[in-house]
């Protein structure tokens, strides 16, 4: 039978603790007969020696024995190495430079194998199927497949093999297991590989896994091949080679010095012609781009924006579904770890048409970014969207007024009441206020005669391009 790689560290674990454990022994006898062969007469001193130096050797066995069996690296239902074990080893892989390859596979039906032929079989199965990937994996010219248990039906393992050629083999495998099973029970599996150089943090990686295996990212890649029109495909490559324009205008405090910027971003005009942000929108929707404009925006801004120069915060604008999305929070999460933007300095800005239905779940994400550091604020407030009704259940650090606040701002008594209580409040809420499209100086000192925070318009400056 074949013996996997975990297995056989384990073994050469186990030879060097008999070794450790043999050693003592042998310089105790040899010290006890160097006694007798050295000296005329035996003492009796010579066995309380004796007696001292067995009690200390059985007190050292059974401490080594004991820390051998607590820190075994070797799973004992599936036989590959435990968590903390392959962990160890990516982590050891990630501080070279070797492009090698990380995959996590998933027994997707692992419960209902469980329920159906019984925990025993279950376990009996997980050892197989690691067997049987060791096995295969050895059959391809890959030998010595360092294999972890990560947790329930999922293993993780490292690779030395392109990108390419590993899914290959792993599809095939996936087949293989599809038709054959093993130990006559169906097996369904799910996988998702990354090289070592996409992080250097073990965590970042896992995430991005788990992400990609939750949201079978084949499925979610096959909208993005479907484009409409020209435009379409000219909006979709802007927006994978980031071909964008950055601007930023400032947002002026009214009651101190400490100012804020506001950072937009537009296709490069070089790349599809003058199009709308609202028709970039409706493109990246179309074709399941609205993740990944978000997340190529905020790259952008870190990589391109100088904020040793500016030493407040900044708002940039993202969709709240990618806020709620699990592989834009692992890679945010990525970019934070690696030092690439600092949460604290950054607000993100939603909006929302129609309100969400998981408002509590909604709350528990932003409460997440708000734990990074992140504050968040929420546009076109009182507008006819979803914003009041998400001001009751979440903690915006700011609201941005809607535009129908400057339209209705002297004629409407209601609305200027309305807003007026509302920037009296904010301070018990926790709460900044900011008023865009202030392009009027009349406009303007009415606002500073009232209790809003910032104002943010073409009467404060322009947007003003940042040269890359």
């Amino acid at each position: 039978m074949a013996i996997l790689f975990s297995e056989e560290k384990e073994r050469s674990k186990r030879f060097m603790l008999s070794l450790k454990i043999a050693f003592p022994l042998v310089l105790v006898l040899t010290t006890l007969i160097y006694t007798i062969v050295s000296k005329d007469m035996y003492e009796w001193q010579d066995t309380i020696l004796f007696i001292i130096l067995i009690v200390c050797y059985v007190y050292y066995i059974v401490y080594l024995i004991y820390f051998g069996f607590k820190n075994s690296s070797i799973d004992q239902v599936s036989g590959a190495f435990i968590r903390k074990e392959i962990t160890k080893i990516i982590k050891n892989e990630l501080k070279k430079e070797n492009n090698k390859n990380i995959s996590l596979i998933t027994i997707t039906n692992i419960q209902d194998i469980n329920l159906r032929y019984g925990y025993r079989n279950g376990d009996r199965l997980l050892q197989n199927f690691v067997l049987s990937l060791s096995e295969y994996f050895e059959k391809n010219g890959y030998k010595e497949i360092p294999i972890g248990r990560y947790s329930g039906g999922n293993f993780i393992f490292l690779v030395d093999a392109k990108s390419t050629h590993l899914s290959h083999m792993l599809r095939t495998f996936e087949r293989k297991l599809s038709n054959e099973g093993i130990n006559n029970i169906e097996v369904k599996i799910k996988f998702a590989t990354v090289e070592t150089t996409f992080d250097k943090n073990i965590e970042n990686i896992m995430n991005y896994l788990f992400s990609k295996i939750l949201y079978d990212e084949d499925e979610i890649e096959k909208p993005q091949t479907i484009k409409l029109d020209v435009l379409d495909e000219m909006v979709c490559y802007a927006i994978d080679k980031a071909k964008f324009e950055l601007k930023s205008q400032t947002i002026k405090s009214l009651k101190d010095d400490k100012d804020m910027l506001n950072l937009s971003i537009s296709i490069d005009s070089f790349e599809v012609g003058n199009i709308t942000k609202l028709k970039v929108m409706e493109i990246a929707a179309r074709n399941n781009y609205e993740i990944r404009y978000d997340l190529q925006i905020i790259k952008f801004i870190a990589k391109h924006f100088d904020f040793n120069s500016f030493d407040g915060k900044v708002f940039i604008e993202i969709l709240p579904v990618s806020l709620r999305n699990q592989e834009f929070k692992n890679e945010i999460y990525r970019l934070i770890t690696n030092g690439i933007i600092d949460p604290k300095r950054i607000v993100f800005e939603i909006f929302e048409k129609d309100i969400y239905d998981e408002i509590l779940r909604f709350t528990e994400i932003v409460n997440q970014f708000k734990s990074y550091g992140f504050e968040l604020a929420i546009n076109q407030f009182l507008g006819n969207n979803a914003s009041f009704e998400y001001f009751k259940h979440i903690d915006f650090d700011y609201v941005i007024y809607d535009l129908e606040l400057n339209k209705n701002f002297s004629s409407q008594n209601k609305i200027r009441t309305l807003f007026d209580i509302i920037n009296e409040n904010s301070n018990r809420l926790n709460t900044k206020t900011i008023v865009r499209f202030v392009d009027k100086a009349k406009f303007y000192n009415e606002l500073t005669n009232t209790n809003v925070d910032f104002v943010q318009g073409f009467y404060i400056d322009k947007p003003k391009k940042v040269e890359i």
